[in-house]
């Protein structure tokens, strides 16, 4: 694990996209109604037995002088429950993506959704006009800054759970550890994971080897830096499973050159672990943020609802070793589950 401190990264603005106020954003298409799951492939599909407590706070980085807010949604179980760690997009806040933290915990795994101060809902706040909204976040993209401390923000919120396992004061199994994030928050999973960045210095890692494996909604674009030659550079180190979950209307409201397509190139290059992607058609950007408008009231949580499954399996299989996760994520299970409302492939 290195902890990067006091340098720029390149080409960090031009690569980023937002969650929280995509809503801001004109949607014109009309979704299709989104077939039922089948009894077949139902694995995890359906809220589970757990109960769930959530808890919020603020954890106190006297390091760096950052105040963390953090959203918990805690299983209630005897046992030491595996933790996801989830980063919101820019923007957002701790209330992203409940869908997928109340899920998660309702199945046994312990949720820890957490905000970065200077990329959250302050950048925003108070402005009314969506062009000066965009303007406002554009102006944290280009900050280095916020990218470097969201990557430091992971390392020390591990190293918090930890402290606070070990004193009694929360329940998690810290070998079973995975992460979640949406569009900004991608980024910070796949630097946890071991993706490169550049500074002018050279190539430099947040890699926490802590992370066992990761979901990626949204996956951001290669940086540009990283053209296809050094695809090895950005991504080569990345060695724990990823399931990529984007749309194929998961355009980028910052970055007009950025298609929906460039957000499988993530997938498409990593080769030294188990990879899976989902693209769910005509999904948008904010609906894996958590957003829910402008379609119909019944639209996003159906969507949100297959990406709550495919999480949830997910990080069965590579966490707790489930078997039938296993079977699901490798076999016919996993294409058939998203048959009709999503394209699936996986590698190897």
């Amino acid at each position: 694990m290195l902890k990067q401190k006091g340098f720029k990264l390149l080409g960090v603005g031009a690569l980023l996209a937002i969650s929280f106020v995509v809503a801001c954003a004109s949607v014109e298409s009309a979704a299709e109604p989104v077939p039922s799951i089948t009894a077949a492939e139902t694995l995890y599909a359906e809220a589970g037995p757990t109960s769930v407590s959530i808890q919020t706070d603020v954890w106190s980085d006297t390091e760096r002088d950052r105040a963390i807010r953090v959203k918990l949604y805690v299983p209630k179980s005897l046992e030491r429950p595996p933790v996801v760690i989830f980063s919101h997009g820019l923007g957002g806040s701790v209330e992203a993506a409940p869908y997928l933290g109340q899920h998660l915990a309702s199945w046994g795994i312990l949720a820890i959704h957490i905000q970065h101060p200077g990329s959250d809902g302050e950048v925003w706040r108070g402005i009314r006009r969506p062009a000066k909204i965009r303007a406002a976040l554009k102006n944290a993209a280009r900050d280095p800054k916020n990218s470097v401390d969201r990557f430091n923000d992971l390392h020390f919120v591990l190293d918090e759970i930890e402290r606070r396992v070990t004193e009694g004061s929360l329940n998690a199994d810290m070998t079973k550890v995975g992460m979640a994030g949406h569009s900004f928050g991608a980024h910070s999973v796949l630097a946890a994971a071991g993706r490169r960045s550049l500074s002018p210095s050279g190539l430099v890692s947040f890699k926490d080897p802590r992370v066992k494996a990761g979901v990626v909604l949204s996956p951001p674009a290669p940086a540009p830096w990283a053209t296809a030659e050094r695809y090895d550079d950005h991504f080569g180190e990345i060695d724990i499973p990823l399931l990529h979950i984007t749309g194929s209307e998961d355009e980028s409201p910052l970055d007009p050159n950025q298609s929906a397509e460039d957000r499988q190139i993530a997938f498409k290059q990593i080769n030294a672990a188990p990879q899976y992607l989902i693209v769910f058609e005509g999904a948008d950007h904010g609906v894996f943020g958590g957003v829910n408008r402008p379609r119909s009231p019944d639209w996003y949580p159906s969507i949100q609802g297959r990406v709550a499954q495919a999480g949830t399996v997910f990080f069965k299989a590579y966490l707790n070793e489930d078997a039938r996760s296993q079977e699901f994520m490798n076999g016919g299970q996993f294409d058939r589950a998203f048959d009709g409302v999503a394209a699936t492939d996986r590698k190897p």
